[in-house]
């Protein structure tokens, strides 16, 4: 009987240190990763799907091999020691569990087995949830996407971040995602200026109405952009002045491709030193305009607006801090 007893304690041990882990991705990134295709991350879900009830089914085989071991060592030693006995042993057992050496042989030989018996309980599935309590979300989940990040954004409190704050970190996190085309002013909502157009004092003031600051300028169609003209060289025009467009305009044009991530125009806008680009599809025909303010009102997700004082004099900025 002693060996039968030992068995017994032996097999208890063995289920206590079994301590399956749960996946370090939430059950948000699984699923994302489920439904973009990724077989892992489906056979993951089914995992974590099945853990509580191999949690309950652990516990409940360690409680039968208690009760055998308590009826065997009863037929051995008496009532009074053989209760002594499993109570000594269910005491011994959290301790034998917390010996990592031990526990981690045990549990890497699990892990063979695994597949196999999550295969065996989701036919007793139904019965074990019942036993299983409240799921929490998986233990320690690391962060396994960008889209993650973003959804911990969106899902954020007012208390935890501002509206402001959080339509900044939306924007940054989606930034690389745009293209040029998402963000850029169509063509059919430009304004642009023949080459020869003379820029009379009627005209300049025509031009200041609009909400534009720099307005392409072209020569045989608009698919022709020769320039840029800035509204504040034509504000600085003497009002006896009467120039055509190619006089004042800026002759150097840089171009960008409607298919253009936003970081590839970022970087353009930064090497080029310019405020605009002409928008072009690959038949290099002009699909509209994209300036740096469409940066910043993507990266702000807000419209930027002239609230802000600015000046060139910095005595003057000085003394508005004071």
């Amino acid at each position: 009987m002693i060996f039968v007893l030992l068995a017994l304690y032996f097999v208890a041990m063995c289920l206590v240190a079994i301590r399956p882990t749960h996946s370090i991705l939430s059950s948000f990134e699984l699923d994302r990763r489920a439904k973009a295709g990724d077989s892992q991350a489906k056979k993951a879900i089914f995992r974590e799907r099945m853990l509580p009830s191999l949690f309950v089914l652990r516990d409940f085989l360690v409680f039968l091999v208690i009760i055998g071991f308590a009826v065997v060592a009863h037929f051995e030693y008496g009532f009074g020691p053989a209760i002594f006995v499993t109570v000594l042993a269910a005491i011994t057992l959290p301790v034998v569990r917390n010996i990592r050496t031990w526990s981690n042989l045990v549990t890497q030989l699990y892990r063979h087995a695994e597949p196999e018996l999550l295969n065996i309980i989701k036919y007793l599935h139904v019965v074990l949830r019942f036993f299983a309590g409240v799921k929490d979300d998986f233990i320690n989940p690391t962060i396994g996407s960008k889209d993650e990040i973003l959804r911990l954004v969106q899902t954020a409190s007012d208390g935890v971040i501002s509206v402001e704050e959080k339509n900044l970190l939306v924007g940054a996190l989606q930034f690389s995602e745009f293209k040029a085309s998402d963000i850029m002013t169509p063509l059919e909502e430009v304004h642009m200026i023949k080459s020869s157009e003379k820029l009379t004092p009627v005209k300049v003031d025509e031009l200041s109405r609009l909400h534009f600051r720099r307005f392409p300028v072209y020569d045989k169609d608009q698919n022709d952009i020769v320039g840029i003209l800035n509204l504040r060289r034509l504000t600085s025009l003497s009002i006896t002045d009467t120039l055509p467009a190619r006089d004042i305009m800026r002759p150097k044009v840089y171009f960008a491709r409607a298919d253009n991530t936003l970081d590839d125009i970022l970087a353009i806008f930064a090497r080029t030193n310019t405020f605009m680009l002409i928008v072009i599809d690959r038949r290099k025909r002009v699909r509209g305009i994209l300036t740096v303010a469409d940066i910043f009102e993507r990266l702000l997700g807000r419209p930027l607006s002239d609230e802000f004082e600015f000046d060139a004099d910095p005595d003057a900025v000085a003394t508005r801090i004071k």
